[in-house]
């Protein structure tokens, strides 16, 4: 497999509870977009770029595809973290 994209989005629950949900983004053999669910993760603290990417990396890691990632964006409801590499 090639580069791969991500695209985050951040939500809380109803008790405030922040996640990060991550989905991935490919072109496979056929030239066929496609994308899956990678992971949900909760973010502790504040939702900061810093804080922000340090989750997606967290979950990046646990999916084994860092070797592959070509850009990442994050984007939370109030602010826009954007994570890109």
């Amino acid at each position: 497999m090639g580069a791969i994209s991500f695209t985050g989005d951040v939500w809380d629950s109803k008790s405030r509870t922040a996640y990060l949900g991550v989905t991935a983004h490919w072109i496979s053999p056929g030239v066929v977009m496609t994308s899956a669910v990678v992971g949900f993760k909760h973010i502790p603290g504040r939702h900061t770029g810093p804080d922000l990417a340090r989750v997606m990396f967290d979950v990046l890691e646990k999916a084994e595809v860092t070797n592959n990632v070509s850009s990442s964006l994050i984007a939370s409801n109030i602010w826009t973290n954007i994570f890109y590499r």
